[in-house]
């Protein structure tokens, strides 16, 4: 039984390594061809393929997918030369094994593991927004920023388990805490945006926000909050800020 159950854990997880490798295949085909409409089509309807079989949970994690189809075609874009565009697309096969991962079932610790992924997955945005050519659709930028936000984060509340309280209550005390997150979130960036810091200063300042706002939104969910976990979160913020600032190469 225990052999059993061993060689088909390793199965799967050889399935779900197969899968995430021929993601990452696609994605430098999309580079190949230019990131030209039919390539970035085919990049996503077989990513689509991938993810959907088996179609149990699809739904579940669907913001999940978007953001790490989207995100990895950005980045790649972004980073299409030399060994940045290894690196990007290594992060992506790393993000869409997780989200199989999770999809499927397939981690003990699924909460922990979700929350993970979608850290990588925001400082991915927050270094694509800061990468972009912020002169050109700015709004329609920031606007992705709120939505992105909204949706990944709602989705990963909703699984926060209910702790006595009405699963209902939970989803909509879910998406009321996502809307807020997403536009503090939004806002913040939009301040980020005109400080002289490169594009990687500011994705960790961004970045830096969202971990501690959703890490105290989701112990508020979980009825596990205290005043130790909220000075513990603003202490780490302001002292990894500080570095940040000290960091860059302030002109005016």
């Amino acid at each position: 039984m225990a052999l059993r159950l061993k060689s088909r854990f390793r199965g799967q997880q050889s399935a779900l390594a197969l899968k995430a490798a021929i993601f990452g295949v696609f994605l430098i085909l999309v580079n190949l061809g230019g990131f030209g409409p039919i390539p970035i089509l085919f990049f996503i309807v077989c990513a689509a393929i991938l993810y959907c079989a088996p179609l149990s949970n699809s739904l579940a994690y669907l913001p999940s997918f978007g953001a790490i189809v989207l995100l990895s075609i950005l980045l790649s874009f972004k980073m299409s030369r030399d060994w940045r565009l290894a690196a990007a697309a290594f992060v992506s096969i790393i993000l869409f094994y997780c989200l199989l991962g999770l999809k499927n079932f397939f981690f003990v610790y699924r909460q922990r593991g979700h929350y993970l992924m979608q850290l990588l997955i925001f400082y991915g945005i927050f270094l694509a927004f800061f990468l972009s050519d912020r002169s050109m659709y700015f709004f329609w930028k920031l606007g992705a920023i709120f939505l992105s936000t909204f949706l990944l984060t709602n989705e990963f509340f909703k699984i926060i388990p209910p702790q006595g309280q009405d699963r209902g209550t939970v989803i909509v005390k879910a998406r009321i805490a996502a809307g807020v997150l997403a536009f503090i979130i939004s806002e913040s960036v939009f301040a980020i945006s005109f400080m002289p810091l490169n594009f990687v200063n500011s994705a960790n300042l961004a970045f830096l926000l969202f971990f501690a706002l959703s890490d105290i939104i989701r112990r508020y969910l979980e009825n596990n909050i205290s005043k130790r976990s909220i000075l513990a979160n603003a202490t780490i913020f302001v002292l990894v800020a500080i570095l940040i600032f000290f960091a860059s190469s302030w002109s005016i």
